[in-house]
């Protein structure tokens, strides 16, 4: 009788994974096939699982395009990469003064800034509005890396205080008899 029901529970199990596997990389493989057949084939009727004419005319559709514009990547790596350097600036002191100093009211700060994390970027959008434009960061790239680094800085200072956490004080010691200072040690 159990080889019976955990046999069941086997099938059970495994049929729920594969549906779970089919569901999740299904349409990344559907997204893939569609790359390689031409454009009647991916969007006529009746679907067909695999191109039946391979082609590799919508890569150089992509890439030949005139509306195509490689500039617009240069402009998402730089707000990207300010955003993060901005980011892990605020972040790492902050979770580093979290960590290692002692004060009143501590708990609080971190209960704050775990609230911050889960206010909606929508919900600011007015007030960032009005406020960008007061001070001429409306459409700038500066302005959008703030906006950027504002919403990741919170889960950012998260664990980077987790991560001070775990480091032994007596590194930090060692290191400020060596004449190094906190922010030379940091």
């Amino acid at each position: 009788m159990r080889s019976k029901r955990s046999l069941l529970l086997r099938v059970i199990t495994y049929a729920i994974i594969l549906m779970w596997i089919i569901f999740t990389i299904g349409p990344l493989y559907w997204l893939l096939s569609s790359t390689f057949k031409p454009s009647s084939e991916a969007i006529g009727y009746p679907p067909t699982l695999f191109p039946k004419n391979p082609t590799l005319q919508n890569f150089k559709n992509l890439f030949t395009a005139s509306r195509f514009n490689f500039y617009s990547y240069g402009h998402s790596f730089i707000i990207g990469s300010g955003a993060m350097l901005i980011s892990l600036l605020v972040a790492m002191f902050a979770g580093y003064g979290l960590s290692r100093v002692r004060f009143k009211g501590k708990q609080i700060v971190m209960t704050t800034i775990l609230l911050f994390q889960m206010v909606p970027i929508l919900a600011t959008l007015i007030p960032l509005y009005q406020t960008f434009s007061q001070y001429g960061l409306y459409n700038t790239h500066l302005g959008l890396m703030l906006i950027y680094a504002t919403q990741t800085a919170p889960m950012n200072t998260w664990l980077l205080k987790g991560y001070f956490d775990t480091i032994p004080y007596s590194i930090e010691e060692a290191a400020q008899i060596d004449g190094l200072s906190r922010l030379a040690t940091l």
